[in-house]
């Protein structure tokens, strides 16, 4: 969504009433992510590399008081001085997707001190068998730029401009 006032909305409550979820199609898609985890772990496994998935890779970067990004990597391996960084999706590709890995690969190293020297890469794995590389160098200085530009609007105590459209608020809860 390029609403950046649902954005900042949910940046700032978490406590409104939401858009009743379709359980059904929650619930599979967690059963189908786990699997998706549990089948890379494995590979990953197999080709020697060490592995820490979900809640292992969790990090917290505070920006200002009261204002914190979190992420959790699915998955994380390492081999050598590397590591991968792996996101499993199994819907259909969004262009949010390598911007969110993009943002672990910048958050990683500031957060957890196992990636301060670590040569990071990222990878995106779209069930069944689609790949989209992220490399370190994209983490170049415009997205670090755009990323304090959007986190500074995010962590406001002033909304941005409602720009609504039924395309745009048909994704807010």
């Amino acid at each position: 969504s390029l609403c950046s006032w649902s954005a900042w909305f949910k940046t700032h409550y978490t406590n409104y009433d939401k858009v009743p979820s379709k359980r059904e199609l929650i619930i599979k898609y967690q059963i189908h992510h786990s699997r998706m985890i549990d089948e890379l772990r494995n590979k990953r496994l197999v080709e020697g590399e060490k592995v820490f998935a979900d809640e292992a890779n969790r990090f917290s970067l505070e920006i200002k008081p009261n204002l914190t990004l979190d992420g959790k990597p699915d998955l994380i391996a390492f081999s050598g001085d590397k590591a991968t960084v792996y996101e499993c999706k199994s819907g259909v590709q969004k262009d949010s997707h390598p911007t969110q890995l993009m943002i672990y690969l910048y958050c990683l190293p500031c957060c957890l001190d196992q990636y301060k020297n670590i040569k990071l890469e990222g990878r995106l794995w779209y069930y069944p068998n689609t790949w989209i590389e992220i490399t370190q160098s994209m983490i170049d200085k415009r997205f670090i730029d755009d990323l304090n530009y959007w986190l500074k609007i995010l962590g406001s105590d002033n909304p941005p401009v409602k720009v609504p459209s039924k395309n745009e608020c048909s994704f807010c809860n």
